[in-house]
């Protein structure tokens, strides 16, 4: 069995031509409409990645800050196990508002909010590469309340049992079958008598059908038997 290796997938948010006094921004991944709350220019590293790991289709992000002389670059990894495990879509920043400078005065404050000059950019520095990504089910049993127990106790014994004082509850027992893959009953009934319903199991891949009650007085050497749609010969 060959496991493909996962590269995480990095992408980087510069800020450039600073420094700023005000200015926002916020982001999202692209073909999404969900963005997250404004950040502003100087904003840190923990708050990015909390603002993108509370978004719906990012399961997991780590960022990290530095600077290059006037320009703040966020380093992004996507490292979740799921919705940005491979190949993850480019992030999308949006003006919230616009950014100045003290050098900026009004007028040009003005133009910057209304042209294309958006000092936030975004950058694919590392394509992801989707990796193995082990299945995980939880099995939850759920027990009757002790109310409900004691109805239980009732009904199916027509009244109360007592033991040292107290009432004696059910406790919960029995097995179950997992299979994966599998599309069709995974136990069949097939018949019924006086000891109760007949149920027949096959496992995956197997030509031996087990049944919880002898069967050899119902099925006869050499006649045919349909389960799931093939055919066998007893």
């Amino acid at each position: 069995v060959e496991v493909a290796s996962r590269r995480m997938e990095v992408q980087t948010i510069s800020i450039t031509g600073g420094p700023y006094t005000e200015g926002s921004f916020n982001i999202g991944f692209e073909g999404s409409f969900e963005s997250s709350d404004c950040l502003s220019y100087d904003v840190s590293a923990e708050q990015m990645e909390l603002e993108l790991n509370v978004l719906t289709s990012c399961d997991g992000a780590y960022v990290t800050k530095s600077m290059n002389n006037n320009d703040v670059i966020y380093e992004i990894t996507f490292n979740g196990t799921s919705m940005v495990n491979g190949d993850v879509p480019s992030l999308v920043v949006n003006k919230c508002v616009g950014f100045q400078t003290d050098s900026l005065n009004a007028e040009t404050v003005t133009l910057l909010i209304d042209s294309e000059d958006f000092p936030v950019s975004v950058t694919t520095t590392t394509e992801g590469i989707e990796g193995f990504t082990p299945t995980i089910l939880t099995l939850t049993t759920n027990a009757p309340g002790d109310g409900e127990l004691d109805v239980y106790v009732a009904g199916m014994l027509g009244g109360y049992r007592s033991g040292h004082g107290g009432l004696v509850k059910p406790t919960m027992q029995g097995n179950f079958d997992l299979s994966f893959g599998f599309t069709g009953d995974l136990n069949q009934r097939i018949g019924g008598d006086m000891n109760g319903t007949v149920l027949a199991k096959v496992d995956a891949g197997s030509y031996l059908v087990r049944t919880t009650h002898d069967m050899r007085l119902l099925i006869n050497p050499d006649e045919r038997v349909s389960i799931g749609g093939f055919v066998g010969i007893v």
